[in-house]
């Protein structure tokens, strides 16, 4: 019988030897069980974060961006415009943006000292200080554009975002986090040898699950603070191999006890 449920684990996980013995004696299809809800719990913070910074996005540089946009037609490969050449679309004094020249080429691209050109029959962005790219308009569709199609647009790809951002980190996290499960049950092996006793894979799975509690639930503390930790990756290696040693240990101490209680039982 199951000593302790899958969800007062994140508490008991953290410090309990007698936890980390139930769940490889008891917890055979629960540790998995226990991951998934782990998981799904320890990303709301995360999730309402970055919604806020959706939400700071679209009500004010979606806004501004609405407010700037002007008419744009794609027809033919070549853009149309009745806006006075050049049109600077900046969202901040310090952080220039976009220039709309028609009468441009590439070669003026640095003059403008903008990240994104649009010209008449192309629009060249710079990906890093030493390389642009360049999308020809001949390669895209006619399309017509103004601040209502992009307001209306821009909305419903955020809608979409802010639904689906959840199950997708929360079930990407879940396959990462069982796959690094796996990979640990292997090294519990080489732990299990130097303690000089015998641990099933499954069971070092499912010891490996609970012993990431730990550093998943520090993980969603220091990204939610925005805390800037360095080497955090290797940190949490060593403190997940940490757990693991201390359940796999916790484990053979049961075995020991059995075996002691077995002598006391039967000396002869």
């Amino acid at each position: 019988m199951n000593k302790y449920r899958f969800w007062q684990a994140p508490f008991f996980a953290l410090f309990s030897k007698d936890f980390y013995r139930s769940v490889g004696k008891d917890w055979k299809g629960i540790a998995l069980v226990y991951l998934l809800f782990l998981l799904a719990i320890t990303w709301i913070p995360t999730v309402l974060k970055i919604n806020e910074k959706i939400t700071k996005f679209e009500n004010e540089f979606l806004v501004d961006i609405v407010n700037k946009m002007p008419e744009l037609e794609i027809n033919d490969g070549k853009l149309i415009t009745g806006v006075s050449m050049p049109y600077y679309m900046d969202f901040d004094e310090d952080d220039p943006f976009i220039v709309i020249d028609t009468n441009a080429s590439i070669s003026d691209y640095d003059k403008y000292d903008r990240p994104i050109l649009i010209t008449k029959n192309e629009i060249i962005v710079q990906k890093n200080r030493n390389e642009t790219r360049i999308i020809n308009f001949d390669q895209i569709p006619d399309i017509y554009l103004d601040g209502v199609a992009v307001d209306n647009f821009s909305k419903e790809v955020l809608s979409i975002a802010k639904l689906l951002i959840y199950p997708i980190l929360v079930l990407n996290s879940f396959s990462a986090r069982i796959f690094q499960a796996l990979f640990l049950a292997i090294v519990g092996l080489i732990f299990a040898s130097s303690l000089n006793t015998e641990i099933g894979y499954g069971t070092l799975v499912r010891l490996s699950v609970v012993a990431m509690t730990g550093i998943i639930i520090l993980r969603t503390v220091v990204f939610y603070l925005a805390i800037n930790i360095p080497y955090f990756w290797f940190f949490g290696i060593a403190m997940t191999l940490v757990y693991l040693f201390i359940a796999i240990n916790a484990y053979e101490e049961e075995d020991l006890e059995r075996e002691l209680s077995d002598l006391e039982a039967d000396p002869y």
